[in-house]
């Protein structure tokens, strides 16, 4: 199932909460009786929700989000709901509106207008335990690095939630928000029928490289959606400009790179890329094993493009060493060039107590005047 890609930034909406789990008494009348005139994320968890009560519509969309390629086994929620896997849970979610099924998706889609909206299961744990029992939340929120959310339930109850020892209790949450960063997952789960979300040797880091020249859209090259190391290069190769080889190579001859790069035989050039080695995250939040980490490495080369790299690693435990062993930039930048600059966040701040920010530096990179590139990266994040 192939679902598109977008950033989203969307204005912040956070929800007052209790330290725990806490029953909301049903007294909301735009709850109780939702409108198809109103954009409200909360309304439409509420009828997700409500859709979920039935088996079938669960077992759906767990095959479903098992199947997805995307980072947290994400869906697209307007794609999801016009596919023929998601058709149980679009009848029963319009029903819960007193609507017709086209009535429904044309709620989602004047959301859609404003941002595309994924669904998702963020805990780890849950995507690789839950088989599709009833005890599930579905919450809704504008904004993803809310610490609460309204935790609404099969049986129509709701809960307000703001830890993550609270919505552990659930057997799944699923989230409706803006979709964030998309990332397609490297040596994935093979698609095969399961009966959880996520098998535990499923692959659960993504790379995406972005090549951005002035006055022209940035060009994005996602390493999760090649099946092979030579579509992969060509990919890159005509996204950048350059022609990429192993992190090993060298200059013919022992030569200096030219722009950035190493020449070659008849015309062109080849780029040795950059390796994010390995990352250990320190420090406390109440992560459990649920940490979804970011980290951006980028720099500006001599001709002043800016290129980038962004490495998605799930699954991320504090104190845990990562050894990554994934190509960051698709260019190496020259000893005594322009800086680097490195940035790490949790995509789920909300786990880690609302700090989303694991730390961002400049650095150089000397090499005492000789021609070697930086190859790999080494990096600790804390909060």
């Amino acid at each position: 199932m192939s679902y598109s890609r977008m950033y989203i930034f969307v204005a912040a909406l956070l929800l007052a909460a209790c330290d725990e789990t806490t029953r909301v008494p049903s007294q909301d009348h735009a709850l109780d009786q939702p409108t198809l005139a109103d954009a409200d994320l909360p309304d439409l968890a509420r009828a997700i929700s409500k859709a979920l009560a039935a088996p079938a519509a669960r077992h759906d969309i767990l095959a479903a989000m098992r199947a997805s390629e995307a980072v947290e086994h994400r869906l697209l929620l307007a794609d999801y709901l016009r596919s023929p896997e998601g058709a149980r849970l679009l009848a029963a979610s319009a029903q819960a509106f007193a609507a017709t099924g086209d009535e429904f998706l044309a709620k989602v889609d004047r959301i859609r207008n404003i941002a595309e909206l994924a669904i998702a299961v963020p805990i780890r744990d849950h995507r690789l335990n839950w088989r599709g029992g009833p005890e599930i939340g579905v919450a809704g929120a504008w904004d993803p690095d809310a610490l609460g959310f309204i935790v609404h339930e099969p049986d129509g109850g709701r809960r307000r939630a703001t830890t993550l020892r609270a919505l552990m209790g659930y057997g799944a949450f699923f989230i409706i928000r803006p979709q964030e960063n998309w990332g397609t997952r490297i040596n994935r789960q093979r698609d095969a029928p399961g009966q959880v979300i996520q098998d535990r040797n499923d692959g659960e880091q993504a790379v995406v490289w972005t090549y951005e020249v002035e006055g022209r859209p940035p060009v994005s090259v996602d390493h999760g959606q090649y099946e092979s190391e030579t579509s992969l290069r060509e990919a890159l190769a005509k996204a950048t400009g350059h022609l990429p080889v192993a992190a090993n190579s060298r200059c013919h001859g022992d030569q200096p790179p030219v722009n950035d790069e190493c020449p070659v035989s008849g015309g062109g050039v080849r780029s040795r890329p950059t390796y994010l080695a390995t990352f250990e995250l320190t420090g406390g939040g109440d992560l459990g094993s649920s940490a979804e980490v970011e980290i951006t490495v980028g720099y500006t080369n001599r001709n002043g493009v800016p290129v980038s790299g962004t490495v998605r690693r799930e699954g991320v435990e504090e104190d845990e060493v990562v050894y990554v062993n994934d190509e960051i930039l698709p260019v190496s930048p020259l000893p005594d060039g322009q800086p680097f600059w490195v940035q790490a966040v949790e995509t789920d701040s909300w786990l880690a107590g609302g700090d989303d920010d694991l730390g961002s530096e400049d650095f150089g990179f000397t090499a005492g005047g000789r021609s070697f590139e930086l190859t790999s990266i080494n990096i600790r994040l804390n909060w």
